[in-house]
């Protein structure tokens, strides 16, 4: 019997947020044992909607049945990226590889340091954001803004005003 997906924090930039709540989930609060993983690519696809973003999935193994996923792959436009919480060479790696696989998914195995968060921020970081505004359709997001009192600072020391000796004389 498979387990049950739930949306357990809306989608946040937040990150003490997120590491609070992380910090509480448990398999203790869920309703039933298992999991379902198409459930929760179901959930998060609707939850991120035309938003845009990146899904992981941090799974320790993976028992879904491959049509399913291939329907979801063709249903679904964000990119998937796997944390493995397996150790190297054992069959339940093999199956989240499998299924990587057939979602067109990245891997990338869990690590006892930072290395593979890292990786894995590198990777959901290369995702282009495009965003629906009202009326206005399809635009990219924009992410420079903080250049803005740099490239000011830059201007204004380009356009300083120079003295001479002579004082400014009008032609006619």
């Amino acid at each position: 019997m498979p387990g049950s997906a739930h949306l357990v924090l809306p989608p946040t930039r937040d990150t003490a947020v997120v590491a609070t709540m992380a910090a509480e989930i448990s398999p203790s609060i869920m309703p039933r044992p298992g999991d379902d993983l198409v459930g929760a690519l179901k959930l998060a696809t609707r939850t991120l909607g035309d938003a845009g973003g990146s899904i992981v999935v941090v799974a320790d193994s993976v028992a879904a049945d491959e049509s399913i996923l291939v329907e979801l792959r063709r249903s679904n436009r964000l990119p998937i990226h796997f944390l493995a919480v397996a150790r190297p060479d054992t069959p339940e790696l093999d199956a989240i590889r499998r299924a990587a696989t057939v979602l067109g998914a990245d891997v990338t195995v869990m690590t006892p340091d930072l290395s593979d968060v890292q990786l894995l921020v590198r990777s959901t970081a290369k995702a282009p954001v495009a965003v629906n505004v009202a009326g206005a359709g399809t635009r990219w997001a924009e992410a420079g803004w903080w250049l803005v009192p740099l490239i000011a600072l830059i201007s204004l020391v380009g356009f300083r005003r120079v003295e001479s000796g002579t004082p400014w004389k009008a032609t006619s």
